[in-house]
């Protein structure tokens, strides 16, 4: 009976087997999962990340305490806006109602008429 001296259990190429790799795969994709997790809750902020971290909004930079009168002020533009709106609204249909009868025209056959109701 032969002695087991530990020939059997090494591998026929020498140095990493696959296992020692995948292993090696696995942690580092669990640490770049921890990362990304880490950072969506803001717990650390990654350089270069696609979200705005680290910008200063107006709310956190104490700008963003809005006075009654600016509030009037963008209601009142706010209006305005809806008035031209809706001026602007009537001129286009009024243009295409014209363009529409142009059309028709164009498509009813010489010699044949809209006849009154």
């Amino acid at each position: 009976m032969a002695i087991n001296i530990g020939q059997q259990n090494k591998p026929n190429a020498p140095g990493r087997s696959i296992v020692d790799y995948s292993l090696i795969a696995c942690f580092t994709l669990v640490v770049l999962l921890l990362i990304l997790v880490l950072d969506a809750f803001e717990y650390i902020s990654v350089p270069g990340s696609s979200r705005g971290s680290g910008k200063m909004t107006a709310a956190s930079s104490g700008e963003g305490a809005v006075t009654s009168d600016e509030l009037e002020e963008v209601q009142k533009q706010i209006e305005e806006a809806k008035a031209e709106l809706a001026a602007k609204k009537k001129e286009i249909e009024k243009i295409v109602d014209r363009a529409e009868d142009e059309i028709k025209k164009e498509k009813t056959p010489a010699g044949q008429g809209e006849t009154p109701a």
